[in-house]
């Protein structure tokens, strides 16, 4: 039995090893170093780099087969790429707009690349999109999950002011496409797991962030929770009454603290079955 124990142990730890290399071959570079596999000319990242929370922006380095930007590069040196990184692909992960100018703009996209067809050649440009990656809105439309792409696309959205959402909402909005509620709007803290707005409105207002819109992600306005609204597609919106409020949207996976604690209860009881049984074994030896 020990014999078999131990060649079955064997067995799983060499599957395991196995498994491990074939669902991370596509990511092993060899010998290169990432340091020299992601090599950036200082002045250009200095110039791709986001300095949040002040300076929010994205960089869409991919277009059609054309990549000015390595896989993945984004997570080595901090650049907001479009791309990012989601082993799981997200269906809605680019807003439906009529236009590519209107996903820059809705996206916040600073550079993008442009492709020289008859030269063959592809370079980034220098966008200036219309709106920041968060701001207040007074004007919803509301649509269906069914029917949200095409709606959007049918450039029947204002979207400098208007906002696109896919179920009505708990309050009443002034609900005025012609003008825009005066407010201050400042992101305090912008990490991977939560983002802190300080936010002063004369108007219940929209507020919505091109961030993309996740169930795990929850929100709070003054320590009490609020729902996070999809908007436009595949962002995130929360309605901010009038005054002055602190707004946090923060990461909080239910499936992880549920997989957390099964993990915690699994290593006690196997504590604890590895203790009983040392118990018996010792006690079978003092019968001897």
């Amino acid at each position: 039995n020990r014999v078999r124990a131990r060649v079955g142990g064997l067995a799983l730890c060499a599957l395991i090893i196995v498994d491990l290399n074939v669902f991370g071959s596509a990511f092993k570079n060899g010998t290169v170093h990432p340091e020299n596999d992601y090599v950036l000319d200082p002045k250009i990242l200095s110039e791709l780099r986001s300095n949040p929370p002040s300076d929010v922006f994205r960089v869409s380095a991919r277009e059609g087969s054309v990549m000015l930007l390595k896989r993945n590069h984004g997570l080595y040196s901090g650049i907001m790429q479009c791309e990012g990184f989601d082993p799981l692909n997200l269906k809605r992960k680019s807003p439906a707009a009529p236009t590519s100018g209107d996903v820059i703009d809705l996206m916040n996209i600073r550079y993008s690349v442009v492709v020289d067809i008859p030269k063959q050649q592809a370079s980034l440009r220098k966008n200036n999109p219309q709106y920041p990656f968060a701001r207040l809105l007074l004007k919803t439309r509301i649509s269906t999950e069914d029917t949200v792409a095409q709606f959007m696309q049918s450039g029947a959205v204002d979207f400098s002011k208007e906002v696109v959402l896919e179920k009505n909402v708990d309050i009443a909005l002034p609900g005025s496409g012609n003008t825009s509620p005066s407010y201050h709007l400042e992101c305090k803290e912008y990490t991977d797991n939560r983002i802190v707005f300080n936010v002063t409105t004369d108007q219940t207002a929209v507020l919505s962030v091109s961030e993309i819109w996740y169930p795990a992600w929850k929100a709070k306005i003054d320590g009490s929770s609020t729902e996070v609204y999809r908007a436009n597609y595949c962002f995130r919106g929360v309605i901010v009454p009038v005054g002055t409020h602190t707004i946090e949207m923060y990461y909080e996976s239910s499936a992880f603290i549920r997989g957390r604690w099964v993990t915690i209860l699994t290593l006690i009881l196997s504590f604890a079955g590895i203790v009983v049984i040392e118990i018996q074994k010792r006690r079978m030896k003092v019968k001897r």
